[in-house]
This record gives C-alpha cells, structure tokens and sequence, in this order.
C-alpha cells in the first residue's frame, strides 16, 4: 500500500531586517515543537 504523506508549509514574507526576530522564533522555538507533535499524532 502506498505511503501518503501530508505537508504543511508556512511562508514569511518581509524584508531582511523585519521581522527578524519574529522569524528566528519560529525558526528555533515554534517549528520544531509543532514538527514533533505532528509526528507523535496518531494516524488513521
């Protein structure tokens, strides 16, 4: 049976110096806990 596989992807959208420390949170704190729930859900 084939696997699917489902995904989510987020885009920012300012200049280099806006919202840099914005960015780095979701870069550093937010994605990765959001990518390990998602990958600890149960299926089905």
């Amino acid at each position: 049976m084939p696997t699917t596989t489902r995904a989510i992807r987020v885009f920012i959208s300012s200049t280099f110096s806006d919202l840099k420390a914005e960015r780095n949170a979701l870069q550093e704190r937010v994605f990765p806990c959001l990518k390990h729930y998602c990958q600890h859900q149960k299926k089905g």
